[in-house]
């Protein structure tokens, strides 16, 4: 069964950042597709939205502004060379603003196993 998450910004490798995109996972965590909400005339069933970023690495956001978030995400992916390709295992974590202006930072399959 896959699990599919998609968020306003997906960061897919550094210089590449789609818009209102998604991905989709197979039970052991391996990329099987990567969609733009665009594409699709309807939400693909089982697809949790999450507000802010999906990126697939960890990065420490606690001293980072928030309209600063877009950029640092950028960086972070260009230094750790990290990104999403079909057919390879990812973890993906996302990035999102807190009504306090802080920024947070949630482990996908934390939400995943915690919604049942």
């Amino acid at each position: 069964m896959l699990k599919r998450v998609a968020a306003h910004w997906l960061i897919v490798r550094h210089g590449e950042v789609k818009t209102c995109a998604g991905v989709s996972l197979d039970h052991e965590g391996v990329v099987r597709e990567i969609f733009s909400l665009a594409d699709v005339s309807c939400e693909p069933a089982g697809t949790t939205f999450l507000d802010g970023y999906i990126a697939p690495f960890l990065a420490d956001v606690s001293t980072v502004p928030a309209d600063e978030l877009k950029n640092y995400l950028q960086d972070v992916a260009r230094l750790n060379n990290a990104s999403l390709c079909v057919g390879a295992a990812a973890t993906l974590f996302n990035y999102s603003v807190a009504e306090d202006g802080t920024v947070v930072v949630t482990s996908i399959s934390d939400l995943f196993t915690n919604k049942k």
